[in-house]
């Protein structure tokens, strides 16, 4: 499959900016593999094509020689053709006017481009890519047509499409021979558009059926496995990696610092998994286990990019601080095995984030275990204030980056377990909510309730 990487200058680029003889020699073989074709064509043109290519050599050689960004240019000696004396004026400020013009393209390139941040040991991390001024003044208005209890799909899309970071990159690039995000591009390019009639995602809904066939057919479906499978399939045809590694277990080492162990699992997993993916939503959990016995720690790395929370009351009202507070809490171990001692003891279990991603996506778990039941408990969260999540960042971390985020969207389920309809709550480019019901889009003013299932946020 091929991947679409278009986030560092193109070498190509680089060299005409940094060395202005690389000019030269590629129009001088550009010339040359033109004239002897000519000359092929047309003999009786060769000699007089050989004396214009001599005197533009010359004239060339001339322009470089007096160019004053160029060590290697001044230490050669060049003399100025007779032919050209008279016209050495014209021809310095012709040369000086066409180097200025063709620096000037060079950085209006190199400022469009995108460019990716070097992975430091913490972080999947994207900048901002060069913005698309059309999907940041369009307001998506455009619903999803209902195509048998797909509303599950229409929610996901909805939400996803409305990540700048996301959006961006999939509206910027096409993929070929990669049938889900190819379908995912195409229809983020039909969503933001001045359109408002409604479309529809049977497209996306074949690719993603392909990789994963419970979503066959028109039964319903959770938006959040849905939105995981999205993700996935979106992932494995964009995967930088080829050739996976064999697996291996990533042991404990005495000693070794919390963030050279981080370093260790990062490591491998890059080893298997890259993508954009990752880039924009992987985040790095840490899980510690402490025997209470000994005091020995074991760290362990996992990267992921959905985070399940779940809500601790089953009635009233809770906070998403509340909800979180509970997931990163220290968790009861009665009985385990200490890498340390070698014996049975007790201990805690923790997690913390060791790095934060782009997009973070929160899931309410609402739905119990058993399928059976769903928490209608009030979850609040910040809406149009900013959202910190440093509390919850491992103490030992390196990660540099903001840990402050902004709601971008919202999934919503209302209705029973069993006859429930999604929907989504998405902030537009107008910085106003608007609510996606299928084909009908309508503004709003979002309050959040107990019908909240996702909240993604975009890192500020």
């Amino acid at each position: 499959m091929m991947v679409m990487r278009q986030f560092s200058t193109p070498r190509r680029v680089r060299n005409i900016f940094n060395n202005p003889l690389s000019r030269r020699s590629q129009s001088t073989i550009k010339s040359r593999s033109t004239n002897k074709s000519s000359s092929l064509r047309n003999p009786s043109s060769s000699t007089k094509r050989v004396s214009t290519e001599s005197r533009n050599q010359q004239l060339r050689s001339y322009r470089y020689s007096s160019s004053p960004s160029s060590s290697r240019s001044r230490s050669r000696s060049h003399t100025r053709p007779k032919s050209l004396k008279r016209d050495s004026s014209s021809s310095r400020e012709s040369s000086l006017s066409q180097k200025t013009s063709s620096e000037s393209l060079v950085r209006k390139r190199l400022k469009s481009t995108s460019s990716l941040t070097s992975r430091s040991t913490n972080s999947f991390s994207l900048l901002n890519s060069a913005p698309i001024k059309e999907s940041d003044t369009i307001v998506c208005r455009r619903g999803i047509q209902n195509s048998g209890n797909t509303c599950f799909l229409n929610s996901a899309v909805q939400s996803l499409s409305h990540t700048k970071l996301l959006r961006h990159y999939f509206l910027k690039h096409s993929f070929s021979k990669c049938d889900i995000s190819e379908s995912f591009s195409m229809l983020l390019k039909k969503l933001w558009t001045s359109d408002t009639r409604a479309t529809n995602a049977l497209s996306l809904k074949r690719a993603v059926s392909k990789k994963s066939p419970q979503f066959r057919g028109y039964s319903q479906h959770d938006a959040a496995e849905f939105m995981q499978s999205l993700l996935d399939g979106l992932h494995n045809e964009l995967n930088r990696v080829k050739k996976k590694p064999p697996y291996h277990e990533i042991k404990d080492i005495d000693g070794e610092l919390i963030s050279e162990t981080s370093r260790r699992w990062l490591d491998y997993h890059i080893q298997r998994d890259d993508s954009i993916v990752y880039d924009l939503f992987g985040f790095q959990l840490h899980s510690s286990l402490t025997c209470k016995s000994c005091g020995h720690v074991s760290s362990s790395f996992d990267m992921s990019c959905i985070l399940p929370v779940e809500i601790p009351s089953r009635f009233g009202k809770v906070s998403i601080q509340t909800c979180l507070n509970a997931f990163f809490g220290k968790e009861r171990i009665h009985e385990m095995k200490c890498n340390g001692c070698k014996r049975q003891s007790s201990g805690y279990k923790q997690l913390s984030f060791f790095s934060t991603p782009d997009i973070l996506v929160l899931q309410l778990k609402r739905f119990g275990a058993s399928g059976r039941s769903k928490l209608n408990t009030s979850v609040s969260f910040p809406i149009n204030e900013v959202f910190p999540v440093d509390k919850w960042v491992d103490s030992h971390s390196t990660f540099s980056k903001s840990t402050s985020y902004r709601l971008r969207s919202v999934i919503s389920h209302s209705g029973s377990l069993q006859f429930g309809h999604y929907t989504a709550y998405a902030r537009g480019t107008d910085d106003n909510w608007y609510h996606f019901n299928d084909e009908r889009c309508s503004s709003s003013h979002y309050s959040g309730g107990s019908s909240a299932y996702v909240l993604i946020f975009e890192r500020v």
